[in-house]
């Protein structure tokens, strides 16, 4: 049987899943330096071994409030060859997901609001939305990570 390997993250109490092949690290308590004038999805850039990534707001993705009380926990992904830190707020997580468990999503929930899903998978009796990495990030927001980090660099 087929299996998906997924790091199931909580964000505003939904579920989502990361491929595991997509993540390059979990950071746990990681400082996140503010970018004066970068956009509102773009929370700012940490150190990650002298190398520094952009924090992107997966909260402001989904439409809430980012939540700057809680620690920032941050999973370091490659999006367009690129890596960036996602904002999350718990890893609840690794699973493999039988492939008889993952689903398509439906046809009423697609569009270009939620391009980032790629699939629905059933985890332990829970909903998980599967993401899309590289639907994440706009090409707008890309752009705007290329000119913070072309400053930074």
């Amino acid at each position: 049987m087929e299996e998906i390997k997924q790091i199931i993250v909580s964000v505003s109490d939904q579920l989502f899943g990361i491929d595991i092949d997509d993540v390059v690290e979990i950071k746990e308590n990681c400082d996140i330096t503010m970018i004066p004038s970068s956009k509102s999805n773009i929370l700012g850039i940490m150190n990650l071994r002298n190398d520094y990534i952009p924090v992107y707001s997966f909260r402001k993705k989904i439409g809430k409030q980012e939540d700057l009380d809680i620690d920032n926990k941050v999973v370091v992904v490659c999006v367009n060859d690129i890596n960036i830190g996602i904002k999350i707020d718990v890893v609840k997580e690794i699973a493999n997901i039988d492939n008889e468990n993952v689903f398509p999503l439906p046809r009423i929930i697609k569009g270009t609001n939620t391009k980032y899903i790629k699939r629905v998978a059933s985890v332990n009796k829970e909903l998980v939305l599967l993401l899309n990495l590289d639907a994440i990030v706009s090409m707008e927001d890309m752009d705007h990570i290329d000119r913070i980090m072309s400053t930074v660099s």
